[in-house]
């Protein structure tokens, strides 16, 4: 939903970003873990309702799963992706088959499928889960975020010194950008 704000905020502003990867959740084992565990049953509806309503508007249906999936294989995989011109495809099969299918994107051979998908190798997607670089990358985004305060995805930052955290409506975003722009200009 975040890259469908930002898509639609481009045809209005002008919108230059970088999408940054984030473990929420580092804890979380490889093979992920029960959604209960973390949020009771009452809660998790909540928040897929009110995400199915503001979904709508960009034509997602989310899908409760009740599983949270390691991320870390997914962000690292991301990272590589970026310096092979091919993020933006695997940015839209992650959230596509996490929030929209269910799938486990903690999933090794559903992230080498992904990356098959999108015209990565699967040894490219393999060396990726290895290669220092897109590690220490990881960790400088991780240090970056808990320096600024940043606790929730989506988070955007504009202009380095505004913040919106949270699946917010459209509306909050254009009246925001609309305030930076008097303001900042």
């Amino acid at each position: 939903m975040g890259k469908g704000i930002v898509d639609k905020l481009k045809l209005q502003f002008p919108i230059e970003d970088e999408w940054l990867g984030l473990e929420i959740h580092p804890e979380t084992p490889p093979e992920g873990r029960d959604m209960s565990q973390l949020y009771p049953a009452q809660m998790q509806e909540q928040l897929f309702n009110q995400l199915n309503l503001m979904g709508k508007n960009y034509g997602i249906q989310f899908k409760p799963n009740g599983w949270l999936a390691n991320s870390r294989l997914s962000l690292l995989l991301s990272e590589y992706a970026k310096e092979a011109g091919v993020f933006d495809k695997l940015h839209q099969k992650l959230f596509q088959a996490y929030f929209e299918e269910g799938i486990d994107i903690g999933n090794r051979e559903t992230l080498l499928q992904l990356a098959e998908n999108i015209g990565l190798s699967r040894g490219e997607a393999e060396q990726s889960w290895q290669n220092q670089i897109w590690q220490q990358r990881l960790e400088k985004i991780s240090a970056a975020a808990q320096k600024d305060g940043v606790t929730g995805v989506p988070t955007f930052i504009i202009n380095e010194k505004h913040r919106i955290t949270g699946a917010q409506p459209y509306q909050t975003f254009q009246d925001s950008l609309q305030k930076i722009i008097l303001t900042d200009c």
